[in-house]
């Protein structure tokens, strides 16, 4: 739930193009650790 809320915080700080990095980063992260 932590993660949602500040998702959700940062996608109202940010708008749509930050939340586009943030995925990115995200996956990024992922595809990196796997």
């Amino acid at each position: 739930e932590d993660i949602k809320s500040s998702f959700v915080t940062h996608r109202r700080a940010c708008g749509d193009e930050c939340l586009i990095r943030l995925l990115s980063w995200l996956v990024h992260r992922f595809l990196n650790f796997t």
